[in-house]
Formats: C-alpha cells, sequence, structure tokens
C-alpha cells in the first residue's frame, strides 16, 4: 500500500471514538514502512497520549520535531501535552502519580523532578524562536514560563519571562487586564529569593492595579518571613476591617470565610468563633452556606486543638 493509503487508514481510526487501539497499530504499521511521515508521528503521539501512555507519546513527539524543526503547530500541540503533565507529582526517577486518580505512571523520558519542566521550557523557547511576531502568543508563553518556573524554584529566570510577559500584555486576548497578576507572580519570585523588600514592592504596586484584597494575608505572609511580627498582624486586622465592611454593604459567605481565616492566622479563635455569629445574616442558609458552615466550626476547632 502506498504511504497515503496507509496514513488514510490511521486517520479514520483516529476519528473514530473508542478506536485508540486501532488508531496506534495502523500508525505504526505506517511508520514501519514509511518512518519519515510526520503527520503519521503527530497523530500516533495524541493517540499514545489519548490512552495515557505518556512516555511512548514523548518519544513520537521527539521523533516528529526530529522530522521538522520548524512545525511550530505540532510542537504547539507536544507543550500543550507537556503542560498538561504537570498534573501529575514527581515521585522518584521516571515515575509520577496522579493525585486525583491515585494513578501511578512510568515515564522514563522524564528522569528527575525538573526534567518535565526542562522540556516546557524548551519548546516553549523554541515556538518563540519560531513565530517572534505572534506577540499575542509569546505573551502567553512567557506569563506561562514564568509561573512554572517559580513553582520549580527558578525565581530568577521567572522574573525575567514576567518582565517580557508584562512588556507584551497589551498583545493579550480578552478584556481581563493581566498587570495585578503578573505583579502578584513577581512579588512571589522575590520571595523566593528573600528579597522581602522587592517581594512588599510588588504585591503593592499588583493593589493599586487592582489586585484583590483577599491577598493582603499573602502580604502578612512575607512580613512574617521578613521578621517583623507587627506589620504581619496589623495588615491581617487591616483585611478584616475590610472584610467586614464588605459583609455589611453585600452579605456573602465568601467574607465571613475570609475574615475567619485572617482571625485564625493570628490564633485570635474565640474571636473566629464569634464570628461565627456573621453567618446569621444569610439565612435562610442554601445547601452550600449550612455546609460551608459546619466546615468552618471544624477548621476553627482543630486549630485550637493543634
Amino acid at each position: 500500500m502506498t504511504e497515503k493509503e496507509l496514513y488514510q487508514i490511521a486517520n479514520e481510526f483516529y476519528h473514530k471514538e473508542g478506536a485508540e487501539l486501532d488508531a496506534i497499530a495502523n500508525y505504526k504499521k505506517l511508520l514501519d514502512s514509511y518512518p519519515n511521515n510526520v503527520d503519521g508521528w503527530a497523530d500516533l503521539s495524541t493517540m499514545q497520549y489519548s490512552i495515557c501512555d505518556y512516555d511512548a507519546s514523548i518519544r513520537s513527539s521527539f521523533r516528529m520535531i526530529e522530522l521538522d524543526k520548524t512545525n511550530s503547530w505540532n510542537i504547539k500541540n507536544f507543550v500543550t501535552k507537556l503542560n498538561l503533565l504537570q498534573k501529575l507529582t514527581f515521585a522518584e526517577p521516571d515515575l509520577y502519580l496522579d493525585e486525583l486518580t491515585k494513578e501511578a505512571f512510568k515515564i522514563s523520558e522524564l528522569t528527575g523532578e525538573s526534567s518535565l519542566c526542562n522540556l516546557i521550557e524548551k519548546y516553549t523557547l523554541k515556538l518563540i524562536e519560531l513565530e517572534p511576531n505572534n506577540l499575542k502568543n509569546n505573551y502567553r508563553y512567557h506569563f506561562s514560563l514564568g509561573r512554572m518556573l517559580i513553582v520549580n524554584n527558578r525565581f530568577n529566570d521567572a522574573i525575567n519571562h514576567l518582565n517580557k510577559a508584562f512588556k507584551l500584555k497589551e498583545h493579550k486576548t480578552g478584556r481581563i487586564d493581566d498587570t495585578p497578576n503578573i505583579y502578584n507572580w513577581i512579588s512571589t519570585a522575590y520571595v523566593g529569593l528573600k528579597n522581602f523588600s522587592k517581594a512588599i514592592e510588588y504585591i503593592d504596586l499588583a493593589f493599586e492595579s487592582g489586585l484583590d484584597e483577599f491577598q493582603m494575608l499573602k502580604k502578612a505572609d512575607i512580613y512574617l518571613e521578613k521578621g517583623d511580627k507587627n506589620l504581619y498582624e496589623s495588615t491581617i486586622e487591616e483585611f478584616i476591617k475590610i472584610a467586614e465592611e464588605k459583609m455589611s454593604t453585600n452579605p456573602e459567605t465568601a467574607y465571613v470565610n475570609q475574615k475567619i481565616t485572617a482571625l485564625i492566622k493570628l490564633k485570635q479563635y474565640s474571636r473566629a468563633e464569634n464570628t461565627l455569629q456573621d453567618f446569621e445574616v444569610l439565612k435562610p442558609y442554601d445547601d452550600y452556606t449550612k455546609q460551608n458552615l459546619e466546615r468552618v466550626k471544624k477548621q476553627i476547632e482543630e486549630e485550637k486543638n493543634r
């Protein structure tokens, strides 16, 4: 059979629901005879990923990119697959766990805790190189890299990407302004570097740009890590006043939760228990509020007994 005929057969299974294994078998048949078929490797990688054979999927993508190093569409799909793998938790060399499903996956192509991060970084940078004028995508790539690198403790590199994202933010899609989020992530990176003055500077910029006041608890934590307990406590008290003002004008479960969270951080458990009375204005309770009230009561009791 010709290369085109073999690909068409495999592609029919590719688009047929529940036929992943048949698709994989037919793509392998195609590639045994025509190993340079880029589309075959790309589709095979997708099918292997769909059945959670992540190791084989990564190897197929490597082969796909080796054959066509400038195909940004295929590389973009590979990066998407890699990013989705961040839901897995590194357990030991080449073993990753899905905390949600409790499944374990052996991925020999990822040999260490940082190897997934390194792969994502490598091929995301390749996309930026291939599409230097696609400013909308490049904004998204830099922002994504910045956040990922913070999680992987590469704080200086993260700040570099976040600053690049900031310069490109006017090209993002959608109406939501990411300025406060970018500043907040930069603040997080500076916390990682133990540069608390810069961390405070950037979280204040985030607040000025519209960051939610609940993040004041994060600002308080920065002061605590800096060793300034007075500012830690005064920042939390300032947030409590804001939560109370919001509750008085627009009663919501979230504001009571936030106030109680703040009081627990201050270890003021009696005040937290008294705040449970704030739920009274929310009567009659819906199911969510009932469950939430019980959860908060339990949380206060657990914290008291620590």
